[in-house]
């Protein structure tokens, strides 16, 4: 419909295509980096079909947001990174820090990296819970 892809465009613009987006920030930052190593943009989709029209698909929208960095740093709030929310002045948002300094021994890249205990605790259990490991 209209009004979704209106919201994906916007979107799509404050990631990555306008002068000011996130992506093009950090390209201006790190002008030598492969950002795509590090950073990747993701949408959830449902798909289904109906009896009258066929094929159909949404994006699925998730209030809560979860960031873990380099097993070191979790963010855990409501903030969505568009300029809506990254402003300050627009949107209302809320987000927690964690940064633990209660290490663990763990690997990076197959190197022996002290990770924070929580943020790597976190990762792995929800690795093996959406994996169906757990």
């Amino acid at each position: 419909d209209e009004n979704t892809l209106l919201i994906m465009i916007r979107q799509w613009n404050t990631i990555s295509r306008r002068q000011d987006s996130l992506l093009q920030s950090l390209k201006t930052r790190f002008p030598d980096t492969d950002l795509s190593e590090y950073i990747g943009f993701y949408c959830l989709r449902n798909h289904d079909e109906l009896e009258q029209s066929g094929p159909i698909t949404e994006q699925i929208y998730v209030h809560s947001k979860l960031i873990i960095v380099d097993d070191k740093i979790a963010i855990i709030g409501s903030a969505n990174i568009n300029e809506r929310s990254m402003r300050g002045n627009r949107d209302s948002e809320i987000c927690a820090i964690i940064e633990d300094t209660d290490v663990v021994d763990s690997k990076m890249n197959g190197k022996p990296f002290k990770a924070s205990r929580f943020a790597h605790g976190l990762r792995v259990h929800l690795f093996k819970e959406h994996l169906g490991l757990s």
